[in-house]
């Protein structure tokens, strides 16, 4: 656990970063299509943070965002509202779509609010990463729902967009219960056990992306579009 928590844990974002290349021409022309970039993103924004921790040269370059915090703020931002954008291009359920706007919304004003409760520069958004993160799991639980009430022309395990609703569901059923502590409890401590699980959630989450891009097959649209 501890050589993924340095050097191996970036080896998962590059392993989904080059399957998602791979199968890319299986979904060029859905709304997932920019996912590759999103990774490319997620890999090099890791590698920043943790070069920025290390090395105090690269701080430097930051002036005084030594915590990396502010980086890691805008990546919640442009990763949620892509993820939400998925969900709402992937329904046909105008009721749904018009939820996914109200909630992208919602998770936009807790953006601006909590600069004003936090620092945005310096500490977490942990308001806003908790909106988007309960809106995120709202989609990602209809969208489950959904698959398994309404019938499947194909079968569970070739439907990227399944896989990767289970995976964020595993991560934020399970991570936000401890960035809730974190917020309302001064006595709470990130122990090692909690960065083991927080990690361990991850590492989860992105081996079921690419178990998802492994067995995914076209076409697509007609599977995703629920």
């Amino acid at each position: 656990m501890h050589f993924l928590s340095t050097i191996g844990f970036h080896t998962i974002y590059a392993i989904v970063l080059v399957v998602s290349l791979w199968r890319y021409p299986k979904y060029y022309d859905t709304p997932l299509r920019f996912l590759p970039i999103l990774f490319l993103y997620t890999f090099l924004n890791e590698l920043l943070g943790y070069l920025i921790t290390i090395d105090e040269d690269i701080a430097l370059v930051f002036s005084d965002l030594t915590d990396n915090s502010v980086i890691y703020n805008v990546y919640s931002i442009i990763s949620y509202l892509y993820y939400l954008y998925i969900f709402w291009s992937c329904s046909k359920n105008q009721a749904f779509r018009n939820n996914v706007l109200y909630g992208s919304l919602i998770f936009l004003i807790s953006c601006v609010v909590n600069v004003f409760v936090q620092s945005f520069s310096s500490g977490p958004q942990t308001l806003s990463y908790l909106v988007g993160g309960c809106i995120l799991l709202y989609c990602t639980l209809s969208y489950l729902r959904s698959f398994f009430v309404l019938p499947q022309e194909f079968q569970l395990k070739q439907n990227l967009l399944f896989w990767f609703s289970l995976g964020l569901s595993i991560f934020y059923i399970g991570y936000l219960p401890i960035k809730i502590l974190r917020f309302f409890s001064n006595e709470f401590v990130v122990s090692t056990t909690v960065r083991n699980i927080h990690l361990s959630l991850i590492i989860l989450m992105y081996t079921l992306f690419i178990v998802g891009f492994i067995k995914m097959r076209r076409p697509l649209r007609k599977t995703m579009e629920r």
